[in-house]
């Protein structure tokens, strides 16, 4: 989650396939491709957090919007899709993790950065890895993608399909897409994680 309406288009797009990700999951899960779509959204969410502690002004203020959003859609995410924590917990932890480093407190960094490799969760440490890519790809753009180009194909090796590799389609969206912005709610994007799984949960129980 950015902690701007910078370029909201990316942003939409990354919902978009988000849904599309989890209706397969729910309710399509024999068709892979549809799985393959939903890889762009993550990497798109995990720039927009890297973009969020870079530049918000008040760290606490920004996750605790994240936190609300997240709780409010965790038993419908455990309804729907039958999991653990949702994805937004794990961003908050990405921040976490990206806060400590903005406020040069590596040990914490590490600390936490360690802990999110042994949990038992759907990114882990591959998701932090794109969002530290994301994080310093302003002054080191090179290192940056390459980081998180090698981080994906890795993470592709274990995956159904190679699914996870098409996450790389998110790259160049996020690198080239024209700065476009569409008039929304100020917290929009924070709603409507929670929103999207309440109508899936909705449609599933009937």
């Amino acid at each position: 989650m950015a902690s701007s309406q910078k370029n909201t288009l990316l942003f939409v797009i990354a919902a978009i396939t988000m849904v599309i990700d989890h209706i397969g999951i729910v309710f399509f899960p024999e068709h892979i491709f549809l799985r393959m779509i939903g890889r762009i959204s993550f990497p798109i969410y995990a720039y927009g957090i890297a973009q969020g502690v870079k530049h918000t002004s008040n760290f606490k203020k920004y996750i605790t919007r994240i936190l609300i959003a997240a709780v409010i859609a965790q038993p419908f995410y455990m309804y729907s899709l039958r999991k653990g924590v949702n994805i937004m917990f794990e961003l908050i932890l990405f921040a976490t993790v990206l806060n400590f480093v903005k406020n040069e407190k590596n040990i914490h960094a590490i600390i936490l950065a360690l802990l999110t490799a042994v949990l038992n969760l759907d990114y882990g440490l591959y998701g932090l890895i794109l969002a530290f890519g994301f994080f310093i790809m302003d002054e080191e753009k090179l290192t940056g993608i390459i980081l998180i180009s090698i981080a994906t194909f890795v993470s592709a090796l274990g995956s159904i399909m190679f699914a996870q590799g098409f996450a790389i389609l998110a790259l160049p969206l996020i690198l080239f897409l024209p700065n476009i912005n569409i008039k929304l709610p100020k917290y929009f994007f924070y709603a409507f994680y929670p929103l999207h799984l309440i109508i899936i949960s909705f449609i599933k129980f009937i």
